[in-house]
């Protein structure tokens, strides 16, 4: 899959941007608060449907104008155009200028994995940030995971009203309706994390330089493989655990409360890793991503990097480049200095950005 064109109209700072990419490598260099994450922002929205840095999209909106316009042209075995306008009562879409109805017809248009600094709290965050990123990550590996996920937690907010209310015989029905949506979800993330570790294992090798071992160990709310066994064993747990429930007026186990477990050479990752090697866990799981993705559709995502090279010494710059030289990847950076190994890469574009105004430069 390639971006072959990105236009903003009101977006942040930006009256008015276009870029032309690069099949390859495209580097957006621009000083902190200059609006090149805004541009990894405006891809994204494409791909998620929404804005990944802000509850309400319509913060992205320039201020004083009534409404924002993105539009986009990518390739995959054809070329579309995906248009979005965020107004104050919402979004409209456009697929090749047919306008849609349904946010559901712009996702999977357009696949891309995102690194930005906040994703180091897969690392030194707590079980809900790795969940939620696992999750999200997901659910564009395994559209079926998001319908299973989204039933889920309405269930269980709905369990927890139950318990807080000292509901017993609704709380035994209900937990009876729930359990196939958990048992779903652990279905999906055994199959995939078991795939995915393998390959982020494999990745954190290679930037390393193999000079350290990295080892991810999923922390399942069961030990039990078979849909069938996990769907007896969670509705015993729930069982085992109502009186504890009841007390604290919250669901205590499920799918939910899972977590991953990250070693560096047998360490948790979360105590001792250095700011180097959180950065290189976070990609190596983004980048596996990549690989997941490409096997369930045939085509590889684009790779959004947001300052991904601040915290790498040269040697794992150099590797990583070289590991995603199969993929276009768009990177912003703050100095084109510090990057000095990327110039030699082929199909290369930098582009500057700066007092709200995007341009493609010669390096």
């Amino acid at each position: 899959m390639i971006i072959k064109q990105l236009d903003l109209m009101n977006i942040r700072k930006y009256e008015f941007a276009q870029a032309l990419f690069s099949p390859g490598l495209n580097i957006i260099q621009g000083d902190n608060a200059s609006g090149k994450t805004t541009l990894l922002e405006a891809i994204s929205l494409f791909s998620i449907g929404h804005s990944p840095r802000t509850g309400s999209d319509r913060e992205l909106i320039r201020f004083g104008t009534p409404e924002a316009k993105l539009r986009i042209q990518i390739e995959e075995d054809i070329q579309k155009e995906l248009s979005v306008r965020i107004g104050q009562k919402g979004k409209q879409i456009w697929i090749n200028r047919a306008p849609k109805k349904s946010l559901s017809e712009l996702l999977g248009q357009l696949r891309t994995v995102m690194f930005t600094p906040d994703d180091l709290q897969i690392v030194k965050g707590g079980p809900d940030q790795r969940r939620r990123f696992l999750n999200a990550t997901m659910a564009q590996y395994q559209p079926t995971f998001l319908r299973s996920l989204a039933m889920y937690q309405t269930m269980l907010q709905k369990r927890n009203a139950m318990l807080k209310m000292k509901q017993d015989a609704l709380l035994r029905v209900w937990d009876e309706q729930m359990v196939d949506a958990a048992t779903e979800m652990i279905v999906f993330r055994i199959e995939t994390f078991k795939k995915l570790f393998a390959i982020a294992e494999l990745i954190y090798k290679e930037i390393s330089d193999r000079s350290e071992t990295f080892h991810i160990t999923y922390k399942g709310c069961s030990k039990k493989t078979s849909k069938q066994e996990i769907k007896e064993d969670l509705l015993m747990m729930w069982e085992t655990h109502r009186q504890q429930d009841f007390m604290r007026g919250f669901t205590t186990v499920g799918p939910h409360r899972e977590d991953i477990i990250l070693m560096i050479d047998d360490q948790p990752a979360i105590a001792y890793a250095s700011q180097g090697q959180q950065r290189t866990i976070a990609l190596s799981l983004k980048l596996a991503f990549i690989e997941l993705i490409e096997e369930a559709t045939g085509h590889v995502p684009v790779l959004l990097l947001d300052d991904v090279f601040s915290e790498l010494d040269a040697k794992r710059q150099h590797r990583l480049v070289d590991l995603v030289n199969r993929t276009q990847t768009i990177v912003t950076v703050a100095s084109i200095e510090r990057i000095q190994t990327l110039h030699a890469q082929a199909n290369t574009k930098f582009f500057l950005t700066a007092h709200g105004e995007l341009s493609e430069v010669t390096v």
